[in-house]
């Protein structure tokens, strides 16, 4: 069931009606369920999967919690490891062995149809969520083996921080330390309220009427970028930013403000990214769960910064290009990670450079300051802008084709549909500024209703005049 979906707002407004009907273990049994069964409705056979994992890795904490040997931690982690690697990763070794090798023998075709002739299926086909609920479960485990999980969860209170339906399927990616302690006092508040409703309304405003409205718009320069000119080309960088950043902050909104009417506060994902003043900034504020549970699960435990400045920048970069290899066995995300940490390694650099020289304790005009973060947003956003033509691209070769039409400004058709996009571009910068704002401050209730209402009419509007049907959101796959 996708969020945007009719279906959807069934089945939450039954769970919601339930739930605070229920008390105590009860409405943690039926939070458990209706998890269950959402997950269920995409595939019966990977909902059972899902289960069988959950289970497996509370059954290595609790053998984690008798014993002090760390037989069970590699254990845990080697098996939610490899059972990521098969179902994302093991098309890509084949591709890998053939790409050395030469030899056409140990192809996915040919894996295929061996498969096929063994087991009835044609492919390894991915589970839905399967990375990030690979990196909660994984998280869990690294913080008890640090000592940084006390308390004795139970195998109902484990499963519900793991399943949990609203960040489920593209997070935000969940820690013990974000989710257990408010499960000790769940009551539906005001304020929690209003906000999530907010949030839900605003979600849906990225979703449907911008990030679905925009995506068959563009979708064509990247596939023969080739075949339009080098500012169609940057059109197209730019469209796919903000369509992914109102696709995917969108989905956050939506999760976060159910999880509100929930009782729950879910981890920020997205704080006005494109507003950024540094490479460093931009991945506090995008994705910044999936960027802190780097940094605390790859980055340190490679050495961090403790080693020396030229190793902590290897480690940086090593950490980056394991998350784009994280967002897809293709050989374009693996480039994108290593893009992103090359850009932080070049900055961090560049500012011991201008320490030395003296350049940040001069004092300058407000003039000169304001343009000088102009500057810097513009740079960040081209950087982001970079990054996407490996992102988004069919192939290494049209990323390369794409990026040489962009920076050689070279001549061609121009972009279908350019006004239409930049007003989308304008809309969801918009929406990407609001973010810098306390967007829902604490008001009385009638001022507080009276709002959501007529916020309520704008979106209602909007849906109806931009609602071209629902689409899966971009991070489902991942």
């Amino acid at each position: 069931m996708r969020f945007t979906t009719l279906s959807f707002l069934l089945f939450f407004l039954v769970v919601y009606l339930i739930y605070w009907s229920l008390t105590g273990r009860a409405r943690f049994v039926f939070i458990f369920l209706a998890s269950v069964l959402f997950y269920a409705t995409w595939s019966i056979g990977f909902g059972v999967h899902f289960v069988a994992m959950v289970a497996f890795t509370y059954a290595i904490v609790r053998w984690m919690q008798r014993t002090s040997s760390n037989v069970p931690f590699y254990l845990g982690i080697a098996a939610n490891v490899a059972n990521l690697f098969l179902f994302k990763y093991f098309y890509l070794l084949l591709e890998l062995i053939s790409d050395i090798t030469g030899s056409s023998a140990l192809t996915a075709p040919v894996f295929n149809q061996w498969l096929l002739s063994k087991t009835g299926y044609d492919s390894i086909v991915l589970p839905l969520a399967i990375s990030f609920y690979t990196f909660v479960l994984v998280a869990y485990l690294v913080d008890l083996q640090r000592g940084l999980i006390q308390e004795k969860h139970s195998f109902l209170e484990f499963s519900v921080f793991a399943m949990y339906f609203p960040h489920l399927v593209a997070g935000p990616i969940i820690r013990h330390s974000d989710f257990f302690f408010q499960l000790k006092d769940l009551r539906p508040e005001k304020q929690q309220i209003f906000r999530g409703m907010f949030l839900i309304l605003t979600g849906l405003v990225k979703k449907v009427a911008i990030a679905d409205n925009m995506l068959p718009l563009f979708g064509s320069i990247f596939q023969n970028p080739g075949n339009f000119s080098g500012p169609a080309n940057l059109l197209g960088t730019a469209s796919f930013s903000i369509w992914v950043y109102c696709d995917f902050s969108g989905y956050t909104d939506l999760a976060r403000g159910m999880s509100l009417l929930l009782g729950i506060e879910l981890p920020e994902n997205f704080k006005a990214p494109f507003l950024s003043k540094s490479v460093r900034e931009l991945w506090r504020n995008w994705h910044s769960t999936l960027g802190t549970w780097m940094r605390d699960y790859i980055y340190i435990p490679l050495g961090g910064s403790r080693r020396g400045e030229f190793r902590s920048q290897m480690n940086l970069l090593t950490t980056f290009t394991l998350g784009g290899l994280w967002h897809g066995a293709h050989y374009p995300y693996i480039l994108w990670g290593f893009f992103h940490g090359l850009m932080l390694v070049c900055e961090r650099y560049l500012e011991l450079l201008a320490n030395r020289l003296g350049l940040f304790q001069k004092e300058y005009s407000r003039y000169i300051v304001w343009l000088s973060d102009v500057f810097k947003i513009a740079f960040v956003f081209l950087v982001f802008m970079v990054g996407v033509a490996f992102f988004n691209a069919v192939n290494v070769k049209s990323a390369f084709v794409m990026l040489g039409k962009i920076f050689t400004f070279a001549s061609g058709p121009p972009a279908p549909n350019a006004d239409t996009l930049l007003l989308f571009i304008l809309g969801g910068m918009l929406l990407n500024g609001l973010q810098k704002i306390k967007m829902w401050p604490r008001l009385r209730d009638n001022t507080a209703i009276g709002l959501l209402l007529l916020y309520g009419f704008v979106v209602v509007y909007l849906l109806s005049k931009f609602a071209p049907g629902g689409k899966d959101f971009l991070y489902f796959q991942f």
